[in-house]
């Protein structure tokens, strides 16, 4: 059960980072060509994870976070995101 529960987790966050990565991007007027060629991120990869199709590594994360000049608590403080982990 632990297992599941941890897999799971991990997907309600991969999936919000993507929705919140996207949201803030477009917000920015940014396109995934502009994160890939300065953060050596797939244009393939980011739509995948804007997508939530893929569990991110903090690594990825961290990456993304600092091209796009933002705290790490916008991708993780949402309403939706707090519902969903209750």
């Amino acid at each position: 059960m632990e297992g599941i529960y941890k897999q799971s987790m991990f997907q309600l966050l991969s999936i919000e980072f993507g929705r919140r990565m996207k949201e803030i991007r477009e917000g920015k007027g940014l396109k995934q060509k502009h994160i890939s060629i300065i953060t050596g991120i797939s244009e393939s990869y980011l739509s995948r994870i804007e997508q939530g199709k893929v569990n991110i590594k903090l690594e990825t994360m961290a990456r993304i976070i600092s091209y796009l000049e933002c705290s790490p608590t916008l991708f993780f403080t949402t309403t939706d995101f707090d519902k969903n982990i209750s």
